[in-house]
């Protein structure tokens, strides 16, 4: 059955949670089977920036919640939620963020494992990179990762007013963020703040939905896909990991994640759960493919073989 499109779908309700009662509330809602979509936003995420706000999605329900970190400072990832229905088990969003057990869907984990490990130790698991998912599913050259803001443009069914309401937000925001101080760590939080970090948050379930709706997608690739997304957290949360480094714009499989599944141990690369000793020890191998009649140059190995790859694929006939 055909999804409805994005323009049919209900706006969610948005809840600002700027002190620990309403935190408490919130805490207490979450269980261990829920998945969380989540957006950080803050004054250089980094290891000398902080997190300001941090906006959590959990579909089905039609809420988002935005929490005031700025606001609450430490107390936000501390506070223990409130006991329901006699259950004396209490979780903080420190503890929700760590368990394995709830799914946390982002773009991109690595700079947001980064800044949540280095402003409040804490070492967010459980992680599914949607960037990558688009990445693993994409029709067309996969060497490079996308942003996120062409595919919510791009890949979601915004209707025309929805998409000028997206870019106008956009704009605004990205004027008024450079600083510091930046849009995000300034109080009160405008609508237009509130908004840009609800809509990041809200449309990613929508575009995990798409992309999982894509003819290249294949469900035994979830494994491929969660072990990507573990270790870009775990390089996220690395001490010499730099936010800005220009290798981020590169995806983990090359240019062709197909072939490299169908052919990573030949290639000597960790393209399976498991692979043996001896296969990763393999030396790098560069494969010509011919694709539709016409010869293209695949190079899975790394990173600046992949560079290599995107000039050599003009030179080739």
């Amino acid at each position: 059955m055909t999804p409805p499109p994005t323009s049919s779908l209900p706006a969610p309700k948005v809840s600002l949670v700027d002190n620990i009662t309403a935190l408490g509330n919130f805490l207490a809602s979450i269980g261990a089977s829920k998945k969380l979509y989540l957006d950080l936003r803050g004054t250089k995420l980094s290891t000398h920036g902080s997190v300001d706000i941090l906006t959590i999605a959990a579909p089905p329900a039609q809420k988002v919640r935005v929490i005031d970190v700025k606001t609450l400072g430490a107390k936000a990832f501390t506070t223990p939620s409130k006991t329901n229905n006699g259950n004396s088990n209490k979780v903080t969003l420190k503890s929700i963020l760590e368990d394995p057990s709830i799914r946390k869907y982002l773009w991109d984990a690595r700079n947001s494992a980064h800044a949540l490990k280095s402003s409040h130790n804490i070492a967010v698991s459980g992680v599914v990179d949607i960037q990558l998912l688009e990445n693993l599913t994409r029709p067309k050259n996969s060497l490079y990762v996308a942003d996120l803001d062409s595919p919510i443009q791009e890949d979601l069914q915004l209707n025309p007013q929805r998409n000028i309401n997206w870019a106008n937000t956009k704009m605004q925001t990205s004027l008024l963020t450079p600083g510091p101080p930046t849009v995000f760590s300034a109080r009160p939080l405008t609508p237009t703040t509130l908004q840009h970090s609800v809509s990041h948050a809200w449309y990613l379930h929508l575009l995990q939905d798409s992309y999982e709706k894509r003819p290249a997608y294949k469900g035994e690739w979830l494994g491929h896909l969660e072990k990507a997304s573990a270790s870009r957290a775990r390089k996220g949360r690395s001490p010499g990991y730099k936010p800005a480094d220009s290798g981020h714009r590169f995806g983990p499989w090359g240019a062709s994640p197909g072939y490299l599944f169908a052919n990573g141990r030949m290639l000597g690369r960790d393209s399976h759960p498991t692979v043996s000793p001896k296969a990763k020890s393999q030396p790098l191998q560069v494969v010509l493919v011919g694709t539709g009649g016409q010869t293209a140059l695949r190079c899975l190995g790394s990173r600046l073989m992949s560079r290599f790859v995107s000039l050599m694929r003009r030179a080739v006939p």
